[in-house]
């Protein structure tokens, strides 16, 4: 899988998963590449 699409599946998975854990992680892993996205 390319990174773009891993990027949009971290994003959208973010944004849909009900499950309170899988969306913390989600959600704590498109932080982290968004931030080494910037450096």
């Amino acid at each position: 899988m390319d990174f773009v699409r891993m990027m949009l599946l971290l994003i959208s998975g973010c944004k849909i998963t009900s499950f309170k854990r899988i969306k913390e992680i989600f959600c704590l892993l498109e932080k982290k590449f968004l931030l080494l996205r910037d450096l």
